[in-house]
């Protein structure tokens, strides 16, 4: 081969690798979108560190902790582990919002006592780890030493729909407002519980507690909603239908613990309701922020989680209890928000003339219960 010859075949082998490398990189993009849809999609295990201690805060020496995830078809137990020196640790696999009961238990034949300990908590996606803290009671032992093992899944006793109030806004006449709420934003819906015991002189169950909050559940929308119609001198109430289970779980042959929770379906967000007054009154009594939008302009609140809990609805529902009983419950469950995604409230102010601003007031955080009136400086 002539000299030319070689140096041709070289330039040509320096293209070949110079085309694959600029292939390459231009390709590093579309290889990371496409990893980061696997991975939002993709089960991933989230370790969990549960903190045992007794009704004085004190950790607990010993105990045996159970775990359950909240499904459509009740408590369904996936694994146990120990409490030693007040903590104890699992992992789980998680794909999306997760709910989990985690139920702390020992008994103690010779001091007539056993501790009991639930608490309800959810994992997002994208979670690294979970900490949480279980305060345990200590309830008497009388006639029978209520030894066992619980069973492997719960018992639905009841279960209803409940529209959900998830956004409330004010605004007065001329201000216009839109909402929406995206597909993956969720909702923290607090879980309460009460223990049924039959280790009675008469061995007829009765209660040993009545409801008590124990944690929340996430529940996480399927569907994207929101208003492309503007919302303006009006009271607004966003209502999405949810779904709660009441749950007997048998933690051994005399203790009955009942979870009242909403349970995340997979199909949640595609139902909901709107309700509008007419309404043009001034700012709220009591508030914990505020902001301003000049006139001309437009301002966007993320709805995002509030200090506390900002709606109470009563979740009613008929029951059949295992010993024969059948009644009806009503109770209410606090509602709030997880920050992240974030749902919408946009604000539009024209230009009327003046001093005039608009002034919005957030009730309890987050903007999920927030008034949007004139003020003149």
């Amino acid at each position: 081969m002539s000299l030319n010859g070689e140096r041709r075949c070289s330039m040509s082998r320096r293209k070949i690798l110079i085309i694959i490398l600029s292939l390459a990189i231009l390709l590093i993009p579309i290889v990371t979108a496409v990893g980061d849809v696997y991975n939002k999609y993709s089960k991933y295990h989230v370790p969990v560190v549960i903190h045992a201690v007794d009704e004085k805060g004190k950790d607990i020496d010993s105990a045996t902790f159970y775990v359950y995830t909240l499904t459509k078809e009740g408590a369904v137990k996936v694994l146990e582990g120990t409490i030693r020196e007040g903590y104890g640790t699992f992992s789980i696999e998680v794909k999306k919002t997760t709910n989990l009961l985690v139920v702390v238990y020992r008994v103690r034949i010779e001091e007539r006592k056993k501790l009991i300990g639930p608490r309800v908590f959810f994992i997002l996606p994208g979670e690294k780890a979970k900490h949480i803290l279980v305060q345990t009671r200590s309830i008497p032992i009388r006639k029978s030493t209520s030894e066992g093992t619980p069973k492997p899944h719960g018992e639905v006793i009841g279960e209803c729909d409940n529209y959900t109030r998830v956004l409330e806004f004010w605004v007065q006449d001329q201000i216009e407002a839109y909402w929406d709420y995206p597909i993956g934003a969720v909702l923290e819906i607090q879980t309460k519980e009460r223990e049924w015991t039959t280790d009675t002189p008469s061995g007829e169950p009765e209660l040993v507690y009545d409801w008590r909050d124990c944690g929340s559940t996430g529940v996480e929308l399927d569907t994207g909603t929101g208003t492309t119609v503007p919302i303006t001198k009006a009271h607004h109430i966003v209502e999405m239908l949810f779904h709660y289970i009441d749950d007997m779980v048998q933690l051994d042959p005399t203790t009955y613990l009942e979870v009242l929770y909403a349970v995340d379906t997979g199909s949640d967000g595609n139902i909901y309701k709107t309700s509008t007054t007419t309404w043009d009154n001034g700012p709220p009594s009591s508030y914990v922020d505020t902001a301003v939008t000049e006139q001309g302009h437009h301002k966007t609140f993320k709805l995002s989680s509030a200090y506390t809990y900002v709606w109470y609805p009563s979740i009613s529902m008929g029951v059949s209890y295992p010993w024969g009983v059948s009644t009806s419950i009503s109770v209410p469950l606090g509602v709030n928000k997880v920050s992240q995604p974030y749902a919408t409230l946009r604000i539009e102010v024209p230009v009327i003339g003046g001093d005039y601003i608009v002034r919005s007031y957030d009730v309890k955080g987050g903007w999920l219960k927030s008034y949007h009136v004139w003020e003149s400086p």
